[in-house]
């Protein structure tokens, strides 16, 4: 950030130069005042969109940034779910409808006509079952992230106590107790990101259940804020 402003700074500076020589100096001064002007700043923007690659190559590979990818993840699958149940919930709607409509309909239609509505039942309850599963997912995802930028603070406050801090070895050892979540988190990450596949797979509310369950009982040691 103060790199681009110290950029948009003389930048300014160079454009206010070349503004006043365009004005000031007659032909071929000011052809070249303007062509080196043009010169600056594209190499300005050219730079400053390489900063801006930077920083978001550098955010991706965080893991800030792979937590955040992973919510997202989590938020489009439970988008897509509930596309899908609306979908189903009006199958449903119109099966019944139609049911109501027509009272005098063979045994084998109503029948047939159940089971159809049974059938996009138990599909609602499958991607509920997900939706459900990913919500508990995505709550987890923002706790490592909460607790990775309590830790990234803490870090930075034990540096500023230890500058501070001359000679009192013991208060400075004491604060080596505060250790990063990097590892300790690292094992959820990967429990999540395995259950989340098998989710992808289930085609059964009982088994999306006992996925969540998983979850649940494999992470409910994760730190709470």
């Amino acid at each position: 950030m103060e790199n681009k402003s110290a950029l948009q700074l003389i930048l300014a500076i160079i454009g206010a130069v070349f503004a006043f020589v365009l004005l000031r100096f007659p032909f071929p001064a000011n052809m070249i005042a303007l062509f080196i002007l043009i010169v600056a700043i594209t190499a300005y923007y050219s730079y400053n969109e390489y900063l801006e690659r930077k920083a978001k190559t550098e955010f991706a590979n965080s893991l800030v940034g792979q937590m955040n990818e992973k919510r997202l993840d989590c938020q489009l699958k439970i988008s897509q779910l509930q596309k899908e149940i609306s979908l189903i919930q009006g199958n449903i709607d119109d099966l019944q409808a139609k049911l109501n409509a027509n009272p005098q309909a063979t045994p084998a239609a109503i029948v047939e006509t159940n089971k159809l509505m049974a059938g996009f039942q138990e599909e609602k309850k499958l991607r509920q079952s997900k939706i459900s599963f990913y919500e508990l997912a995505l709550n987890k995802f923002n706790q490592i992230i909460k607790n990775h930028q309590l830790t990234e603070d803490l870090k930075l406050k034990r540096e500023k106590l230890e500058a501070l801090m001359e000679n009192n070895v013991e208060e400075v050892a004491d604060m080596e107790g505060v250790k990063t979540f990097l590892d300790y988190e690292k094992t959820y990450i990967e429990t999540i990101d395995e259950l989340s596949l098998k989710m992808l797979e289930s085609r059964s509310v009982a088994n999306a259940e006992v996925l969540k369950l998983e979850l649940v009982e494999m992470t409910k040691e994760l730190r709470e804020l």
